[in-house]
C-alpha cells in the first residue's frame, strides 16, 4: 500500500468530514464516517479532483472501506 496515497485519502476524509485523522482508521467504514449522501458525493468529488481521476458508478459499489479506497486509486490511478 502506497504510504502517499493513504496520507492523502486520509486527509481528504479528514478535512471533508471534518474528522479528526486518529478518528480514521484504514477499516473505518465509509458510511459510518459520513454523516448523509451529499456528504458523500463531496468526498467523491474530492478524490477525483485530487486524483484526476473519475470515479464509475459501478467502482463505487466495491468500496466500503478507507483501505478499499486506497486500494482502488493505488491500483487505478498511476
Amino acid at each position: 500500500m502506497d504510504k502517499k496515497i493513504e496520507e492523502k485519502v486520509l486527509n481528504i476524509i479528514s478535512k471533508n468530514l471534518n474528522i479528526k485523522l486518529e478518528k480514521i482508521s484504514l477499516n473505518s467504514k465509509i458510511e459510518d464516517l459520513s454523516k448523509d449522501s451529499i456528504q458523500l458525493f463531496q468526498l467523491i468529488i474530492a478524490f477525483e479532483k485530487e486524483f484526476k481521476h473519475q470515479v464509475q458508478y459501478e467502482d463505487l459499489m466495491q468500496i466500503f472501506t478507507v483501505r478499499d479506497i486506497i486500494n482502488y486509486i493505488d491500483k487505478n490511478i498511476k
